[in-house]
């Protein structure tokens, strides 16, 4: 059945469904908690550590006396949660200052110590064991900081050094400026490069390896790395003997647009007017080949025509030339960082989605965000735009390894990152058609963050008995219009940038990359014959394979999509205890359907917190109740008077049958199914597919009874370092968030979900109206007998 209603926005209701945090406090210490003589020997060894710090006070250089000493503390596994973070930085923090200033791997924080009087202090707070019994306990080793030196070529290439972050402004610009200092002192040709606002670095180039030792002495080298560097991959590009027409823009139509951070367009025969008037180049012309961009700019402006698909539903979308990259020669972080945010300050407020299909052969550490991704995060934020960002190619398949994780810059929190799959499979392709690519990078990424976000088609691959590639490419033109194939996450990402692109386009209203990211993350969906655990899907796939424009903004009769688009402040949370699930929806005494929930936010990020750079989680229930209650507010604890009885979530795998959850059979256990636990982990997307149908006997019975009611939980959290940065500048903590809930009848295509969820709607009088669309829009109004007017006037009414 055709879709032609626009999905819903809701919000909630402000004095009803608004909560505060309770909490009572656990009294109860935890069982690794050390006592006696383990307790006082840990105390004796975490002592002697900190005295190894004595001597740096006693021999620092007068010019520097103001740089803390650093010390690293290695954190027990079980004491990492944010209630016992407390105590270790009340045990650290003297002079009521907080000297915890990073975080190193996943266990290892990194402290500032500022003077000897400090350092006896802390000592003292060692010897008190009764008081101080848990954080003595969570701390299993201190010892001095010591900086990550990753040098290959330390002579005649430019090295990236890092300079540790004391959350304060004064101290780490004297830092700073001391350092540059050092290296004049020393002749040294130095950069300052900006790859976030909170971390300094610098690009330096040494000719004397001996130097190296006395850059080694500086006391705030937080680490040292030759600087990465860049070179456009070649691609295997083989001529295609296709044909396609020329596509002209009609003069009456505004087109979506996307800019392409490349390699440079040619103007060929079937770009030229598809190409923006303004470019931005950041390189002479000459030294442009303009290839690869060439070849990303065709799939974004003749995808379709190319492919004989419909992967966009769209007539048609532009493209902004930025050469940000020459193809005839490498080029280095620093500057491709540079390039972007010049493209972005010039161009940001025209153009909000950005193809970035430029990364690096360096997978991304699982353990800590890398430079590039978190400048990639500073720039979107910086300039409101959306990056899509290409998950990477590895040669692994070559010799028959597994395939390799993310790049790096591929791990960016805030860009949808897109992997590839195979769109077709000829003779000698290692792939079924819809799997995971030979070739894709896949996830996690750090901190186990879901990347790739999504995929699309990229190409298949396969080798000859005699160790040759041969390849089932993606069609798009080279520089002189010929129509050529090739593979790669390149040409997979652009196809999805072009999609963003059309859905931007159609919405009448401020851009807004939430909600962006949240629909089309939301309407995506696997291949049908893909057939791997959804652990499996997730890493390789993201949460899957967008659909076109159209299926995106429109909902069927039998279904209904809601969207909050709202902000939720540190100490709130939000639970609507009146959440329209239709009775429509209730067979034999009991609710059915398949419900999706999507989950997108844009978390605090701080980039001195190495595997915490998250620094803020969304939560969302959404489940059934008894009934409503009222509390006893008289009591210290309870701040809400109205709460629910008996209240189950029904995102918890646990409800669910594992046979049923195991099984592929299906649409929707094929495509959609998506039902992992996310844990306390704190992931930028979450998603959740499920059928009420596969819930257990027992639970449903428990849990489904058409008598119970619906609730919508929305809860904040945030890191013990985002707290104390807020406190410490006295400003509130938010996070602005996208919740999106669609509700279907998978069995009858005439139940009108979508009306009676409206009327519910109105019926609990929630604010909402349908998502507001461009008027010239035409997928509702036109079917092949032309204008139906009973459905402009029911849209007209709904609209009231």
């Amino acid at each position: 059945m055709e879709k032609k209603l626009p999905v819903q926005i809701f919000s909630k209701r402000e004095t009803i469904d608004e909560r505060s945090v309770e909490g009572m406090g656990n009294q109860e210490l935890p069982r690794w908690v050390l006592q006696g003589d383990e307790l006082e020997k840990r105390a004796g060894e975490l002592a002697n550590g900190i005295k190894k710090g004595k001597v740096y006070f006693e021999k620092r250089n007068p010019k520097r006396d103001f740089i803390p000493l650093a010390i690293e503390a290695t954190i027990n596994e079980d004491a990492i949660a944010k209630s016992h973070r407390k105590k270790i930085s009340k045990l650290f923090n003297v002079n009521q200052q907080e000297n915890i200033i990073g975080i190193v791997d996943e266990n290892r924080l990194i402290i500032k110590i500022d003077t000897l009087d400090d350092l006896y202090k802390i000592e003292g707070e060692l010897s008190k064991l009764s008081k101080n019994a848990q954080a003595i306990s969570a701390i299993e080793e201190i010892d001095l900081f010591r900086p990550d030196i990753n040098i290959s070529e330390p002579v005649g290439h430019p090295l990236k050094i890092r300079l540790l972050s004391y959350d304060n402004y004064e101290l780490d610009s004297a830092v700073a400026l001391s350092f540059e200092a050092l290296c004049r002192e020393h002749s040294l040709s130095l950069t300052k490069t900006q790859y976030t606002e909170d971390i300094n670095v610098y690009k330096l180039s040494l000719d004397d390896i001996d130097i190296l030792e006395k850059l080694l002495k500086f006391e705030s080298i937080f680490s040292i790395e030759n600087m990465p560097s860049y070179m456009i991959e070649e691609s295997n590009f083989v001529e295609e003997y296709t044909e396609v027409g020329v596509k002209i823009p009609e003069n009456n139509i505004q087109y979506p647009i996307v800019g392409v951070l490349d390699t440079g367009i040619e103007n060929n025969k079937y770009l030229d007017m598809w190409i923006d008037k303004e470019k931005n180049y950041c390189f002479p012309e000459e030294y442009l080949l303009k290839k690869h961009g060439t070849f990303v700019a065709g799939i974004i402006a003749y995808g379709d025509e190319l492919e004989n698909k419909n992967y966009l539903g769209i007539k048609g979308c532009k493209v902004f030339d930025a050469a940000i990259f020459s193809e005839k020669e490498a080029i280095d972080q620093d500057i491709l960082i540079q390039n972007i945010e010049t493209t972005l300050r010039r161009y940001g407020n025209k153009i909000k989605i950005w193809n970035l299909s430029i990364g690096t052969k360096e997978e991304s550490d699982i353990d800590q965000f890398s430079d590039f991704g978190m400048a990639l995060d500073a720039l979107q934020d910086k300039y409101d735009v959306l990056i899509c960002k290409s998950a990477g190619n590895s040669n692994a398949f070559l010799k028959g390894a597994p395939k390799s994780r993310i790049s790096k810059s591929a791990d960016s929190v805030r860009a949808i990152v897109v992997g590839s799959i195979a769109q077709d499979k000829k003779e000698g392709d290692m792939v079924e058609k819809n799997y995971p690519s030979p070739f894709t990078r896949i996830g996690r990424g750090p901190g186990y963050i879901i990347k790739p976000d999504l995929v699309h088609y990229g190409g298949n691959v396969g080798i000859d008995q005699e160790g040759k590639v041969s390849q089932t490419g993606i069609r798009s033109f080279d520089v002189d219009g010929e129509i050529i194939e090739s593979v790669g996450t390149s040409y997979s990402t652009p196809r999805v940038s072009s999609i963003l692109a059309g859905v931007e386009h159609e919405l009448n209203m401020e851009f807004d990359s939430l909600l962006l990211k949240g629909l089309v993350v939301h309407s995506a969906k696997y291949p049908h014959n893909i057939d791997l655990p959804i652990s499996e899907k997730v890493n390789q796939m993201g949460f899957g394979l967008p659909p076109s424009v159209k299926d995106i903004l429109y909902n069927s009769p039998n279904e209904v999509t809601l969207i909050m688009r709202d902000q939720l402040e540190k100490g709130d949370f939000i639970e609507i205890l009146d959440f329209p699930f239709p009775d429509t929806l209730i067979k034999d005494g009991f609710y059915y359907g398949q419900v999706t929930v999507t989950v997108v936010y844009n978390p605090i990020l701080d980039p001195t917190q190495g595997i915490e750079y998250c620094q803020s989680d969304l939560r969302v229930s959404l489940g059934t109740y008894e009934n409503k209650c009222y509390r006893d507010v008289t009591k210290a604890y309870i701040k809400n008077p109205i709460g629910k009885e008996n209240g189950q979530n029904i995102l918890q795998q646990s409800c669910y049958s594992k046979k049923k959850l195991k099984s592929y059979e299906g649409e929707f256990g094929g495509k959609e199914r998506l039902l992992i636990q996310y844990g306390d982990k704190y992931y930028p997307i979450k998603k959740y597919a499920l059928d009420l149908e596969e819930m257990t006997t027992t639970n449903k019975s428990k849990y489904l009874s058409a008598d119970r009611k619906w609730f919508l939980k929305i809860e904040g959290l945030f890191r013990d370092a985002a707290e104390k940065k807020a406190e410490k500048i006295g400003s509130e903590l938010y996070q602005d968030f996208c919740v999106l809930i669609t509700i279907k009848d998978p069995h009858n295509s005439n139940n009108p979900v979508y009306n009676e969820v409206v009327n519910l709607l109105e019926e609990h009088n929630f604010a909402h109206n349908e998502i507001e669309l461009q008027q010239n829009i035409d997928v509702r109004l036109e079917n092949k007998d032309g204008i139906v007017l009973d459905e402009l006037i029911d849209s007209i009414m709904r609209r009231k």
